[in-house]
């Protein structure tokens, strides 16, 4: 069964109005309203901390 969503739409709706309200239709980040919802969902993570089991993925990227 769906869990509400009205919730998490309200906290998009109140930081996306707050960073349109300080920078403007130009200057506002979808980003930075995305990170200010998922910051209060989330734990830090670290990347160094990170465990990658495919092989096939490099942490480092090599210049050709």
């Amino acid at each position: 069964m769906p869990r509400d969503k009205k919730l998490s739409h309200q906290r998009v709706l109140e930081a996306a109005k707050k960073e349109f309200l300080e920078k403007g239709f130009e200057g506002a980040s979808i980003r930075t309203i995305g990170s200010s919802v998922v910051s209060e969902f989330s734990t830090t993570s670290y990347d160094e901390y990170d465990i990658f089991t495919d092989s096939n993925i490099s942490r480092i990227p090599t210049i050709e």
